[in-house]
Formats: structure tokens, sequence, C-alpha cells
């Protein structure tokens, strides 16, 4: 169990279902406690915006006070209430971040957040299991699913060319893809 004192569940309507992980705490930065954050929005200075921020902690969502939130260079630094050290700011590291899928903008038909395709099972089009959607990221070119079954497997997200279907009711994501790659 970690020892932040500062932290209180979440609102009991809120739940792992409609909470959208935006980003994650990274290591620490400086010698007053701030930590670099590992942000997953696009562009990446976007998880400022967001507003409540919730952490999981201990298995379960919870609110932390931030005390401040920012772009710094190339990237984004926090600064928790109560966390005015290195040493207390270590105790953060690596807790993900996220809001209520009701800040977010709605999608358009075929569009996803990242956090909706993670834990999908993915299979070919000829049926065979080639694992579970651990985490995805970006090339540039484009996004790709890394899937984790009886081996790691990279697999472009491109619509129509690789994937043929993704489908939220049922968790899987069907895709043209040789299970040897």
């Amino acid at each position: 169990m970690m020892a932040i004192s500062v932290a209180k569940p979440i609102p009991a309507e809120l739940n792992d279902n409609n909470i959208v992980v935006l980003g994650s705490l990274g290591k620490t930065y400086g010698i007053k406690g701030w930590l670099k954050v590992n942000s997953y929005t696009d562009p990446m200075s976007n998880i400022v915006d967001y507003k409540p921020l919730y952490f999981f902690i201990d298995n379960q969502w919870q609110v932390l006070e931030i005390e401040a939130i920012k772009a710094h260079g190339t990237s984004i630094i926090a600064k928790l209430v109560g966390c005015d050290n290195p040493e207390d700011a270590r105790l953060y590291t690596g807790l993900k971040m996220g809001t209520p899928r009701s800040n977010l903008p709605t999608l358009d038909e075929g569009e996803y957040y990242w956090s909706d395709l993670q834990d999908l099972e993915v299979r070919t089009v000829e049926d065979q299991i080639l694992g579970n959607v651990e985490y995805l990221f970006s090339t540039g070119a484009n996004d790709v699913l890394v899937v984790k079954g009886e081996k790691e497997r990279l697999v472009p997200f491109i619509r129509e060319q690789v994937v043929k279907q993704v489908n939220l009711a049922e968790g899987s994501i069907t895709v043209d893809w040789d299970p040897d790659f």
C-alpha cells in the first residue's frame, strides 16, 4: 500500500469504465517536488486543460490535489500539494492519471481513445487469436498496437488495410495480419 495521505476516493458514480487514462506521472524533476508528466493527449500539452484529474492509487481512482501543472520546454511537469522534495515526489512516480469520459470531446464514428482499445482481444481475419492490446504508441505516420499473447507483436493501426474491425461491445479487434510477424 502506498503511503499517500492526501488521497481521497473519487465520487461513487465514477469508476474504471468512465475514467479515461490521459497519462502518468514520470520521474522526479528538480529539488522542489515536481514530477514529469507522460501525456497521452494529442498534442501532449492538452493534459493541462483537463480538470479534474484523478490518480490510480492502490487499485482505485483517487483525488490528489494538484498545486500546478504546466508545459516546461518540450515536456509537462506537475507539482502535487504536500509534495515538496524529490523524496516525496518518488512516492507518486508511475501513477496513472485520468479524467471522467464526460470531460472529453465526443468522437466521430470510427474514432477511438487509446484507453478504449487497451486490453481488447486481437484476432486475425482467419480468427486466430494474437493476444490482447497491452498499449499503443504513435510513430508519426500511424499508431501502433502492442499486442501481447504467446509473443509480443507490433501491429500498425491502419484502418481498412490492417485493422478490419473494432468491436468495443465484444472487446475485440480484427486485423489482416500475419501471425508469424
